[in-house]
């Protein structure tokens, strides 16, 4: 990455698969960013609790990162809370 730019090759790809509508995603995903160049751009986002009826309301930090395609396309990537059986 320089200057903000990310450049994709050819992404991997397992044998496994997910379904037929994860199958169509990530087809269209992959014909998307593959051999592409975009523009990225990190933004922190206003806290939230992690849940409204936790006991232990503590914040997580939430980040929204843009990927503006060359295309004009825009990705919005987003973190999450991992949860844990």
């Amino acid at each position: 990455m320089k200057d903000y730019t990310l450049l994709v090759g050819s992404g991997p790809q397992t044998l496994m698969g997910c379904g037929v509508t994860g199958n169509r995603i990530e087809g269209e995903l992959a014909k998307l960013i593959s051999n592409s160049q975009s523009t990225l751009s990190l933004s922190l986002q206003p806290s939230q609790s992690i849940s409204p009826t936790a006991d232990d309301q503590t914040d997580m930090p939430r980040y929204n990162l843009l990927q503006t395609m060359e295309t004009a396309e825009t990705l919005v990537w987003q973190n999450e809370v991992k949860k844990i059986p």
